[in-house]
This record gives C-alpha cells, sequence and structure tokens, in this order.
C-alpha cells in the first residue's frame, strides 16, 4: 500500500512538473514512475493521466477487496428473511377468532379457544384450551405459525419462543382497540384491503346509531356478562371504558356502572 502511495505522489509531481516548465519543455521525473522524454508535454500529461487512473484502480482494488472477500455470500435460494403470511393460525380468545374470520381467514384457524362458539364454522376446530390452561401439547402438535391470544401466559410464551411461532397480543378491551386489531391483523394476514372495508363499515353504523339516538332521553343501563342460571345472583357486570360501556353510550344509554 505505501510502495503504491509512493508511486501516486511521484506521477502526480511529475504532472505538475509538466505544467510549471515555461519553456514547454518536459521536467526530468524526480525518483522514476516515468521516464525522462524528451517528447511534448501533451505525451506526458496523457501518460500520467494513465499513470493516474492505474494507480486509483490499483488502491481501490487492495481496499475493497479484503471487505468483499470478508462479506458473506448470499445463497439466492436462501428464503429465511422473507416474512411469511400466517396459514395455521391458533386463536385463544373468541373475540380473535370472530377478527379472523371477519377478515375472510376462518380457513387459516386451526385450533380455537374452549370459550370459542362463534362463528359456527369454527365449531369443529380443535379446542385447545384457555388462557388459564393452554394445552400446550396440542397447540405445539397443530404446527401453527401465529398463536392470537389476549392477556398472559408465560408457559404458553415459552412454548411459542422455542418453537419459533409468531404471538400477535389481542387487545380489543375498548372500541379502538377493536378497530386498532382488524388494522393490524389485517396487515400480518396480508389483508388489508378486507380490514380497511370492515373499519370504513364500522365507523358508518356507528355514527348511524348515533344519529338516531341523538337528543332522546337516556336510560340507565346494567349490563350483565354473566350470573347465576337461576338466580340474580354472581353478576357480572361492566365497567367504564371497557367496549361494552362504549357501546352502551353509544346505543344512548348511560352504564350504571
Amino acid at each position: 500500500m505505501t510502495i503504491e502511495l509512493c508511486n501516486l505522489a511521484v506521477e502526480l509531481c511529475n504532472l505538475r512538473a509538466c505544467f510549471s516548465e515555461d519553456n514547454g519543455s518536459i521536467a526530468r521525473p524526480v525518483g522514476g514512475g516515468i521516464p525522462a522524454s524528451s517528447g511534448s508535454c501533451g505525451d506526458l500529461v496523457a501518460y500520467s493521466v494513465q499513470a493516474f487512473r492505474g494507480t486509483l484502480h490499483r488502491m481501490w482494488s487492495c481496499i475493497l477487496a479484503p471487505i468483499l472477500a470478508a462479506a458473506p455470500a448470499v445463497d439466492p435460494r436462501d428464503d429465511s428473511r422473507i416474512v411469511r403470511v400466517p396459514q395455521r393460525i391458533i386463536a385463544i380468545a373468541p373475540n380473535s377468532a370472530e377478527v379472523i374470520c371477519a377478515l375472510g381467514a376462518c380457513d387459516r384457524i386451526v385450533g380455537v379457544s374452549k370459550f370459542c362458539v362463534y362463528p359456527p364454522q369454527l365449531l369443529d376446530r380443535p379446542g385447545v384450551g384457555g388462557l388459564s390452561d393452554p394445552d400446550l401439547e396440542r397447540i405445539a402438535a397443530l404446527r401453527p405459525d401465529l398463536l392470537v391470544m389476549r392477556g398472559k401466559n408465560d408457559s404458553l410464551e415459552r412454548l411459542c419462543e422455542d418453537l419459533h411461532i409468531s404471538i400477535y397480543q389481542d387487545e380489543t378491551d375498548t372500541l379502538p382497540g377493536i378497530e386498532n386489531c382488524l388494522r393490524e391483523l389485517g396487515a400480518r394476514l396480508g389483508l388489508n384491503e378486507q380490514a380497511k372495508a370492515i373499519i370504513k363499515e364500522f365507523h358508518e353504523r356507528i355514527n348511524a346509531i348515533r344519529s338516531r339516538n341523538a337528543g332522546k332521553t337516556k336510560p340507565r343501563v346494567l349490563l350483565t356478562v354473566s350470573r347465576q342460571p337461576d338466580r340474580l345472583a354472581n353478576v357480572l357486570t361492566t365497567g367504564k371504558g371497557t367496549f361494552l360501556d362504549q357501546m352502551s353510550e353509544i346505543a344512548g344509554g348511560v352504564n350504571v356502572f
């Protein structure tokens, strides 16, 4: 590398000396690199420029060759970096299954939560337990490439990490959360246009309901999510800020809780 730089310096000095001669004759180079000549200055300029280009080429080769040699070879058949669209989905939450089916991907669901009862197409799909008691062996046997869950379960998340199964955390506790879930799952499943259409209809229907109930008296509402079958006991209701509370408000009611 040092020899290359020295030759470059000599060549540049020779070129400069050529133009500094008052009488137009060729200055004798110092130290070698370009032989002395009695030819014209133009000849020496042409020779020096050619040598200069050659030296630059050799310098760049010295710099780039080790870098290129160290770069990892890319196999055109290697598709490990391709983002694949999920084709085998397990939905641990019933609401997640409904969203996926609404997007038109019901046929990709290979396993569902034990609480999943809608839509009817999913009633014959293998059950994999719930969030608190997932059937890890069955989940592994179903070979999913995406697991959609709502909440946390350390053992389930470890299984997915070990088997390289992608996880999507469903956050459908509010109406904006439902919209966001539609948008994000639509993107993951390659169904962006379907997601946009559903979200558009979603807003249109909500706005129509709001308009229909505008100015009306608002009744106080108790939303019962579950209770003891034979009496009004062990009641589970919904609080402020949940999507059921938001739906009550849109429908023109006031949640008593």
